[in-house]
């Protein structure tokens, strides 16, 4: 215990000869930790109060409300239509009767109720009367 004594006065006298701004710490055991710190300070030093956030006052509801929902859309794809026909100098061919063509088809719209959770605030309670008013 005393050579570490001696230690950390041999680096706190190294330490106040040395410029400033710097730091020299030592632990001695688990829990116990000496330090020193030599720096100039610009103005006074200022601690701000930490910042309370508080909870709103209300609480949460599930509330179930009926909503529309669009009909699905989709793409129906037609094949070609083949058949006999005639040509421009009027013979029999085998052809396209009809080109193949899409089709959008709209499925219908429904309704279904869907459920969601709303916060609802809690109304600001008032005093007033004084303490022995009755209700």
């Amino acid at each position: 215990m005393m050579r570490t004594l001696i230690f950390l006065g041999g680096l706190l006298g190294l330490t106040l000869s040395a410029p400033s701004q710097i730091q020299v710490q030592a632990r001695l055991g688990h829990n116990v930790a000496v330090g020193a710190s030599i720096g100039l300070q610009c103005g006074p030093v200022v601690c701000t109060p930490p910042v309370v956030h508080r909870a709103p006052a209300g609480e949460w509801r599930e509330i179930t409300e009926r909503v529309w929902v669009e009909g699905t859309c989709r793409q129906v794809c037609h094949p070609a239509v083949w058949g006999w026909g005639y040509d421009h100098c009027g013979r029999r061919v085998w052809s396209i009767v009809r080109p193949e063509w899409t089709e959008t088809v709209h499925g219908p719209g429904h309704y279904e109720y869907r459920t969601r959770r709303v916060f609802v605030p809690c109304a600001p309670v008032r005093h007033g009367g004084g303490p022995h008013r009755r209700w």
